[in-house]
């Protein structure tokens, strides 16, 4: 958790880079955070997805809690 700021920084920072709508709220007290990757192709699910793998490994080597909604 100590390095949670760090995370959040990357990953918004990743978030950026892909060009999806995306949005991330959770309780970052304890670590537990949700990231919303909206999309409406094939393309874009598959970018959201690659995203998700990233900003997962990222978490696990944080310790932190998260959880992914997608939609099509």
């Amino acid at each position: 958790m100590s390095k949670l700021p760090e995370l959040i920084h990357e990953m918004k920072k990743d978030l950026e880079e892909i060009g999806l709508v995306s949005m991330v709220v959770g309780q970052v007290g304890d670590g537990n955070f949700h990231v919303m990757l909206l999309f409406t192709t094939e393309e874009e699910l598959e970018i959201a997805q690659n995203a998700a793998h990233r900003i997962v490994h990222r978490a696990i080597g944080h310790v932190c809690r998260l959880s992914f909604l997608y939609s099509l």
